[in-house]
């Protein structure tokens, strides 16, 4: 999906005390996802990106990109319960053109959660043994079978153990007996940085980008006959929110005119439209398709926000949205949340 203009943002909540906060309008379903404000957990996050980012976007709680001095992030919330990744853009006045003004342009937010386990993340040789999967890190950045799976998943303590993520990914996918090697490319968005590398407050985990997994791609379909260590097809199964790292990574490969046409693209419960992703899988010459069964409430969210869906809810969800954004011109990002109703609440669908 092609970036939204800063002149498009919307005000995230109107204010006269500190810098103005700007939002991206196309963030409804990913606030919902991340922040749902229907409950006090939620609605105590949404005040604070609004107070926080006002007041201290530069200070030493943010995290700013390396060879981009105007481009930051901040964690909002509680590690424990409840905490979000907020990435932004600070506008100067000198620098205002083609935007809403000086203020905080907001463009991206992920949930963050916590790994008191030390899970590493990266890719992944899996392999079974006596009713387990054993993980081997691979260190090239090249896949090592024919299947790649995408994802990561957390419980109450954090990211879980990859063999327990293994299990999860086959059950979702509907196979369960799957007993072969396959590679495993474990991908937390709460350690991904939307394709830039930051300097932090504090010492972080390594950081996941969707240069890293398009590196992967490119260069497994770089391999040559020579190298013996190529497949005539290759599998790659994306769970969750792994969708969003997946359209990040496309769109490199996509840019770079790299043809991905061995590749072939089983998409499970995806936190982003199906259609974006299927789009760029098409572009770089690659097959999609959207596993029917097992659907989680945001990834219903989000295909409901699919402009591209023939389906009876997307089509309203997404009449609704441009309704709202034509017929005030002035109105905020969280007056455009609150008038989607219950569209832009998580269904209850499991």
């Amino acid at each position: 999906m092609a970036a939204t203009p800063l002149n498009e943002y919307l005000v995230y909540l109107p204010s006269r005390d500190g810098r103005q906060v700007y939002i991206d309008p196309s963030l409804v379903p990913v606030f919902t996802e991340c922040v749902n404000p229907t409950n006090d957990a939620g609605r105590k996050i949404a005040n604070d990106i609004h107070h926080k980012l006002s007041s201290d976007a530069t200070g030493t709680q943010s995290g700013q990109a390396i060879g981009d001095a105007a481009e930051f992030y901040m964690d909002i919330g509680n590690i424990g319960e409840r905490c979000v990744r907020v990435f932004y853009r600070i506008v100067q006045a000198e620098s205002a053109q083609a935007s809403k003004g000086p203020g905080v342009y907001v463009h991206n937010i992920q949930r963050v959660l916590s790994n008191g386990r030390n899970v590493d993340v990266g890719l992944f040789h899996m392999k079974p043994l006596d009713r387990r999967w054993i993980e081997e890190p691979v260190r090239s950045s090249e896949l090592t079978t024919k299947v790649l799976r995408l994802g990561s998943m957390a419980d109450q303590s954090g990211l879980i153990q990859l063999n327990d993520l293994a299990n999860n990914m086959l059950k979702a996918s509907g196979q369960d007996s799957y007993k072969t090697d396959f590679n495993l490319y474990h991908c937390p968005l709460s350690v991904s940085d939307a394709g830039n590398e930051y300097s932090t407050p504090q010492v972080r985990q390594r950081v996941i980008s969707p240069s890293d997994l398009a590196e992967v791609l490119v260069k497994t379909a770089s391999l040559g006959e020579w190298s013996g260590r190529q497949y005539d097809a290759y599998t790659v199964y994306c769970y969750a929110d792994a969708s969003k790292l997946l359209e990040g990574a496309l769109a490199i490969a996509k840019q770079k005119n790299i043809s991905l046409e061995k590749f072939s693209f089983s998409i499970v419960a995806p936190y982003s439209p199906y259609s974006f992703i299927d789009k760029l899988a098409r572009d770089c010459g690659a097959t999609s398709k959207l596993e029917r069964g097992f659907m989680s409430s945001a990834s219903q969210l989000h295909q409901n926000f699919d402009p591209a869906s023939i389906n009876e809810s997307a089509i309203s969800t997404c009449k609704t949205y441009s309704d709202q954004l034509e017929t005030s011109s002035d109105i905020s990002f969280f007056e455009l949340w609150k008038g989607m109703g219950s569209a832009a609440h998580l269904p209850n669908v499991g």
